[in-house]
């Protein structure tokens, strides 16, 4: 069979860095000691973050965060959420309101936030909003427009 002992997060996200024992046989195409199997950046040297992003060169994971939205129920923008490559293993989103209180909370990105509070319209305005992708965090703010 084949094991595999862990030895180190990546930096790269919530991935495990694997090397494998005396008894497996596989590629690691970029040579960087974890067989490609196991790499969550498979052609590219996990260990080389040249722009101190957190993430190793070629693995920042491709996001759209956007700064607005308009929940009018026109079908065009009418939620906030992230728009991330499916490999991303770890999603979390928060908005937060001008005065610091979270006002929506989310593992899942499907939909997004619809402009509420409590079941009721969110004032117009600006939000914080903290984005959490591969362990990674990510803030910033969005303005809702009505």
């Amino acid at each position: 069979g084949i094991f595999y002992q862990s030895l180190d997060t990546l930096r790269c996200g919530a991935v495990r860095k694997y090397v494998a024992d005396t008894n497996i046989q596989g590629p690691d195409d970029d040579m960087d000691g974890i067989v490609d199997e196991c790499d969550r950046c498979p052609d590219f040297d996990d260990r080389i973050d040249s722009n101190g992003d957190g993430f190793p060169d070629g693995c920042e994971p491709n996001t759209f965060i956007p700064t607005g939205f308009s929940p009018n129920g026109d079908g065009i923008n009418d939620y906030f959420s992230v728009a991330h490559e499916s490999t991303i293993r770890g999603f979390r989103l928060y908005i937060i309101d001008r005065f610091g209180g979270l006002i929506y909370e989310s593992d899942s990105n499907a939909p997004g936030w619809d402009g509420t509070v409590n079941g009721q319209l969110a004032d117009q305005g600006v939000y914080g909003y903290v984005v959490e992708l591969d362990g990674k965090r990510r803030t910033g703010t969005v303005t809702l427009l009505r």
